[in-house]
């Protein structure tokens, strides 16, 4: 046990210290970004109402919409997989659509049957709604 414990002590060592460097650094970007660009905005919405640019109502109005826009445009990112599949998409729809068809819409030539005969047959009909409820249907 004392040779598992001593083995495990640089990778734990380690460890720490990445630990420490990454959420310090993550910490010190939150705040520029975060803090540091809440109390720039506040800071200039404020000499815009001193001087009489702007009013109060109209600096948080502009404040929470970039706040908004900010958010919008991080979480843009989970959706860009997304996106991509549903141009992709969009792309074979339209070139569906855009393709000319083999059978000429216009052309009335060939067969026409007057009657048509055959029979249907029904396999595992069931007859009351109380027979679905025992039943395991795949869709």
């Amino acid at each position: 046990m004392q040779l598992y414990r001593s083995k495990c002590e640089g990778p734990k060592k380690t460890g720490i210290k990445q630990g420490l460097i990454s959420r310090t650094g993550f910490g010190i970007l939150i705040f520029i970004l975060l803090f540091c660009m809440y109390a720039g905005s506040f800071y200039v919405g404020a000499r815009f109402v001193q001087a009489g640019i702007t009013h109060f109502t109209s600096v948080f109005r502009v404040f929470f919409a970039l706040t908004m826009a900010g958010l919008v445009v991080s979480n843009q990112s989970s959706f860009a997989p997304d996106t991509s599949k549903a141009k992709s998409f969009a792309v074979s729809v339209f070139a569906i659509l855009d393709r000319k068809s083999e059978i000429d819409p216009s052309d009335e030539s060939g067969v026409t049957l007057d009657t048509v005969k055959g029979e249907i047959k029904l396999v595992c009909t069931l007859s009351s709604p109380k027979a679905l409820q025992s039943q395991f249907l795949l869709f």
